[in-house]
């Protein structure tokens, strides 16, 4: 067994490299999703290591703590999104369609892939569409998403760090 101590707590690793967490003195044994949301809080850079199955269930992890209901979609033939969330809002349901991008720092998710996730959306009616991902939008993405007023979201990894980052505090908070 290897132990270091983090800035979320106290990693302790066996041989198969899994791992236990200790939080505010409590071990808790986690899932690998787990795993890897204290891993990128840790170092962002761990993401890079994903696969992109990794990088959507890591996402979807992360919308699940957020409250809402997730649902992974198959590896192939998605139909442009990785996940569908739902939550009740005011006793009515709300429909998101979330599309992961587990890309390099430097490549940029430009406005090609924005439309077709808005097309996407448009399609299936549902109320709002997000990307996620491990890098950043390019220029013309953003200013694609700021026409659509309120139906598309951009999160980078720095948005996606804070989601965590708040599930963390949330899940801390519980102890």
């Amino acid at each position: 067994l290897t132990t270091s101590q983090r800035l979320y707590g106290t990693v302790t690793e066996n041989r198969e490299g899994r791992c236990s967490w200790n939080i505010k003195g409590e071990i808790k044994k986690r899932p690998q999703v787990e795993e890897n949301i204290y891993r990128i809080l840790n170092d962002k850079r761990f993401v890079y290591q994903f696969t992109p199955g990794e990088f959507e269930e890591v996402v979807e992890e992360v919308f699940k703590r957020q409250g809402f209901q997730t649902r992974l979609t198959p590896q192939t033939r998605d139909g442009g999104k990785d996940i569908i969330v739902t939550k009740s809002i005011l006793g009515r349901p709300v429909m998101f369609l979330i599309e992961c991008k587990r890309y390099n720092e430097m490549n940029k998710i430009g406005v090609d892939i924005v439309r077709a996730l808005y097309g996407v959306q448009t399609a299936e009616r549902a109320n709002k569409a997000i990307i996620v991902t491990s890098s950043y939008f390019t220029e013309d993405a953003q200013r694609f998403v700021e026409q659509q007023k309120t139906m598309i979201d951009l999160f980078d990894i720095d948005d996606l760090i804070r989601l965590m980052e708040n599930s963390i505090q949330d899940e801390q908070g519980n102890f």
